[in-house]
């Protein structure tokens, strides 16, 4: 048994597939085979049973993987560490985001990061669910994670607000509502382009909306800030825009904006309790842009 079969243990369990495995790991697939068959017979138990959907942990498979997935999280923070002591960091961090987290932040630490760790490989991934973004963040697919505060993270994680902005309400400059003082029913008429109801800014439009006592006759969903900016300059609604976003675009004579909503949209680094000794987790918070 060594490093390399454990590894290639963790992959095919994630990824449910000897062919998505091999790929991940660039071996052929015969060699992640010969892994997990060498495995299989060292430790003489069945890890998988193969279906014809992919590869399906036994329940001493699941077991297995999971002591699997300490001990190389636990190689991975040793060489780390000896990077460390000789002064330099390298390896990879592997960062999440929802769909809704600030881009000009999270812009602002990747260059941070790369200036300070010059020689540390980072990687971003999106998710569109935060339930995905936490089962990746809990099997150890991510090291942390950016989101909003729409709901308390697990006990066994550390959520960390580092940045905050506002929300504005932009329109296209042509349309013929924006002379003051804002006339509420009229944009009732109008369409909104909106994020999904689980957003922080779709949360905030919901309470909007409460408030008014009404909600607006059509909707626009999208969960990109930019595509949502692309069609209020194109004209076809109204939006929510994050407070940079909003200001860049007023100042271009792109937008219009027209109320701040109440409350502001707090962005939150999440990373497991166990791990914040980590020096990668070190290294993310030692970069973290200021707080705003």
């Amino acid at each position: 048994m060594d490093l390399y079969q454990l590894r290639t243990l963790v992959r095919v369990a994630q990824e449910g597939s000897i062919t998505r495995a091999s790929e991940s790991l660039h071996l052929s697939q015969p060699a992640v085979s010969a892994h997990i068959k060498a495995l299989e017979d060292s430790l003489g138990l069945l890890l998988f049973e193969r279906h014809a959907q992919g590869m399906l942990l036994t329940p001493q498979g699941e077991q297995l993987v999971a002591k699997a997935e300490l001990i190389l999280q636990a190689h991975q923070q040793l060489l780390l560490e000896a990077t460390r002591l000789k002064g330099e960091l390298k390896g990879e961090l592997r960062l999440g985001a929802s769909s809704h987290a600030q881009p000009a932040y999270l812009g602002q630490l990747l260059l941070r990061l790369a200036q300070q760790y010059p020689e540390l490989h980072v990687e971003l991934r999106h998710y569109s669910q935060r339930s995905a973004l936490l089962l990746d963040l809990d099997k150890g697919r991510l090291d942390a994670a950016f989101c909003h505060d729409q709901e308390p993270s697990p006990a066994k994680l550390i959520s960390q607000e580092v940045a905050c902005q506002g929300i504005f309400l932009a329109a296209p400059p042509s349309w013929d509502i924006l002379q003051p003082p804002l006339d509420w029913s009229a944009l009732q008429a109008r369409p909104w382009i909106l994020p999904s109801d689980n957003s922080g800014c779709g949360q905030a439009a919901e309470n909007l909306f409460q408030q008014l006592g009404w909600r607006p006759q059509q909707i626009i969903r999208s969960d990109r800030e930019a595509i949502t900016l692309q069609l209020i300059q194109a004209e076809a609604g109204l939006g929510l825009l994050h407070a940079d976003t909003a200001r860049l675009a007023e100042t271009a004579g792109q937008v219009c904006l027209l109320h701040l909503l109440p409350g502001a949209l707090r962005l939150h680094l999440v990373y497991p309790r166990q791990r914040q000794q980590d020096v990668l987790i070190q290294a993310v918070l030692n970069a973290l842009p200021p707080f705003n």
